[in-house]
């Protein structure tokens, strides 16, 4: 099972973050009708993926529904909140769940909520 977090453009910067490869969100992630992506974070990318460089681009499937790779970033947690495996722009995010929900996610491709 994964969290998901939600996330804007503007989030990781707040922070002081940066992506370990790839990119972080941009405005036009947001948009509606925006191609699904996601963010994976290092410990998941690593444990995953064997710290692939090549995830650039792969498909996620999250819910059902496929997210483009576009980045690694690294763990962060803001106080309150649950650490994250993956992140999603919010307008993705809200397509593949409702706030409360969790997200469960195989990489073969069953995918469930709980």
């Amino acid at each position: 099972m994964l969290n998901v977090g939600l996330a804007s453009d503007g989030y990781f910067g707040v922070y002081g973050v940066g992506p370990i490869l790839g990119r972080a969100l941009a405005p036009g992630d947001h948009q509606k009708g925006a191609a699904p992506m996601c963010l994976l974070v290092a410990d998941f990318w690593r444990t995953q993926f064997g710290s692939d460089p090549q995830v650039l681009g792969k498909p996620l499937n999250l819910n059902g529904k496929t997210c483009t790779i576009i980045g690694v970033m690294p763990k962060m947690v803001p106080e309150g909140f649950r650490p994250v495996q993956v992140w999603a722009p919010m307008e993705t995010a809200a397509s593949l769940h409702r706030a409360r929900d969790r997200i469960i996610c195989s990489l073969s491709g069953c995918c469930g909520r709980e």
